[in-house]
């Protein structure tokens, strides 16, 4: 995924086949699961599903997880 993100020189990756929410910034690249509305796995399944919105603020690119009741979680706010 990464040497992919690379040759297409992308800044933002989105992937979800694992179910596991997550972000991480690597080498300039903006890697985030959403995690899974239906079928949640790892370390956050207990939250009952989750997804991901990105967004600009102030030149810096946000990414705030929610619950499947349009709850965003405080903990999982990232700012990049």
């Amino acid at each position: 995924m990464e040497l992919l993100a690379k040759s297409e020189a992308a800044k933002i990756v989105l992937y979800g086949h694992t179910h596991q929410l997550g972000v991480v910034k690597d080498q300039g690249i903006l890697f985030i699961n959403p995690g899974s509305i239906s079928f949640p796995r790892g370390q956050y399944a207990y939250l009952g599903g989750t997804y991901a919105i990105v967004s600009l603020e102030n030149f810096h690119l946000i990414v705030q997880f929610y619950d499947r009741k349009f709850n965003a979680l405080n903990n999982l706010r990232f700012c990049f």
